[in-house]
C-alpha cells in the first residue's frame, strides 16, 4: 500500500503545521515549519493493506494546537 499527502501552511502565523498519520504497523509526524504559502510532499509505504488515518494539525506555540478532523482512508 502506499499513500501520498501534500501538506501547505496557508497562513503567514508564524506557526508550524505537521500532519499526524497511522497506517498499517507504523505511526508517525511529520512536521512543515517553512512558513506562509509553502508544502511538503511526503509518501508513505506499507507492506499490506490497511486503512490509513490522519489529521493536520496546527502548532500554536503556548497555546492548544489547531487539529483538523480525522480522515481515513481504506484501499
Amino acid at each position: 500500500m502506499r499513500v501520498s499527502c501534500r501538506l501547505s501552511d496557508t497562513k503567514a502565523d508564524g506557526n508550524p503545521v505537521r500532519i499526524e498519520w497511522s497506517g498499517p504497523g507504523k505511526d508517525g509526524k511529520d512536521m512543515l515549519r517553512s512558513g506562509n504559502g509553502t508544502y511538503a510532499s511526503f509518501t508513505y509505504t506499507f507492506a499490506r493493506e490497511d486503512k490509513f488515518t490522519f489529521k493536520a494539525v496546527t502548532d500554536r506555540g503556548v497555546w492548544p494546537d489547531s487539529v483538523g478532523a480525522t480522515r481515513t482512508l481504506y484501499p
